[in-house]
């Protein structure tokens, strides 16, 4: 293919240069030009070159931007695999989730335009979808599922039936580890050469990508930038609000989508340390029908008919919550139902009539399970009744 281009260019070339000497030698003869218009004659020749030239010129740029679209492609590709994994492994076994409720929270006039006052994990891409500009902050407290909430827009938009290769690709990235003396366009490209160049996906190429906006941002963990104990105009975080505010496109404040903790989040904005043209979300609190439904769905002995939770559910799960971050996340399944075996507390599923046979040594968790119900104990802020479970203060989320 290359050769035959090759040839069919210098065809062309030749023909192109042919005709033009006899164009300029027909002129000169025709009209008996002076000097100047011997010069400007003796030029036509390189007409078909500088045509020629302009010609190469615009197809590397076809050839270029089409390179950019199967890179494009791969890196979704690899993105869509990679966060799929994550989500599973948030998840755990059986991966059921709870479809949190989300609500816009004003902060100013520059806020972005179209956020509705509430919104579902499962429509969060139409509620993404409907803002102008494409960028939206993402805060709760810890355990309420930022990430995961970032995870489900981002395969959204990589499922979206829509999408095209031009269309940018969401990458995630931890903000942990950004020094913000470096511009944010060379560290995403940094991370994203350093994360998927095993696939195919070069230092050059993510630089392209990047400074082409083929790239929307997914930064996770604002809140990770510092220590409680740092100053608020002194933090990391703050310089990288900046930045993100610098970041732009064509049109303006290019899209990103940014988490944060909402405590972390409430303390900068207080100093007037925000992303502007941005829609900021806080993921509600669990209510007690969703969590009801989540944790019978998730045991064995609870999908049985007609089987519902106990009126005293928060004191159990509060126990069961606290044995469970006792024994922590590492530990196998056999230790967490030998620890909940020997929980004090009489039933944890009931039928209506023979509650006294279905007690807490006759439960047992689903694969996974136990996560689950860590994860609804940091996630829980009264969702169960009047009281409160156990937060837990080491997770990221």
């Amino acid at each position: 293919m290359g050769g035959s281009r090759v040839r069919r260019v210098g065809l062309v070339y030749g023909a192109g240069q042919l005709t033009a000497v006899l164009v300029a030698l027909w002129l000169n003869r025709q009209y008996h030009l002076g000097s100047t218009g011997a010069a400007v004659v003796a030029l036509v020749p390189t007409l078909p070159g500088a045509f020629l030239g302009w010609a190469a010129y615009r197809d590397d740029r076809a050839e270029a931007a089409l390179d950019l679209d199967v890179k494009a492609r791969v890196l979704a590709a690899v993105v869509k695999a990679s966060e799929r994994d994550q989500v599973a492994r948030l998840l755990g076994g059986g991966g059921r989730r709870i479809d949190v409720v989300f609500a816009y929270v004003p902060g100013s006039a520059g806020d972005a335009a179209g956020a509705a006052a509430q919104g579902h994990l499962a429509d969060v891409l139409a509620y993404y979808r409907s803002l102008r500009p494409g960028r939206l902050v993402i805060t709760g407290e810890p355990g309420a599922g930022k990430t995961l909430l970032a995870l489900q827009l981002l395969l959204n938009i990589l499922d979206d039936p829509a999408r095209t290769d031009a269309d940018p690709v969401p990458v995630r990235v931890s903000l942990a580890g950004w020094d913000t003396r470096q511009p944010l366009t060379e560290w995403l490209a940094g991370q994203i050469h350093q994360r998927y160049g095993g696939q195919g996906i070069t230092s050059a190429d993510a630089y392209a990508l990047v400074d082409q906006r083929r790239i929307l941002p997914v930064l996770d963990g604002l809140d990770e930038m510092d220590t409680a104990a740092t100053p608020v105009g002194r933090r990391r975080a703050a310089a990288a609000l900046a930045r993100l505010n610098d970041y732009q496109d064509t049109q303006g404040s290019a899209p990103l989508v940014l988490t944060c903790r909402s405590g972390q989040h409430e303390e900068l904005a207080a100093a007037d340390l925000r992303m502007r043209d941005a829609a900021r979300i806080r993921i509600l609190p669990v209510s007690a029908a969703q969590a009801d439904t989540y944790l019978t769905a998730r045991t064995t002995t609870g999908v049985q008919a007609g089987l519902t939770l106990p009126a005293q559910t928060e004191k159990l799960l509060s126990a069961a919550v606290g044995v469970l971050r006792d024994v922590g996340r590492w530990h196998d399944e056999l230790e967490v139902s030998q620890r909940l075996d020997a929980l004090p507390f009489q039933s944890l599923l009931i039928d209506g009539r023979d509650s006294d046979r279905h007690n807490l040594r006759g439960f047992r968790l689903a694969p996974g399970g136990h996560q689950d119900l860590l994860n609804l104990g940091d996630r829980g802020v009264g969702v169960l009744g009047p009281g409160r479970l156990g937060r837990g203060t080491n997770r990221s989320e």
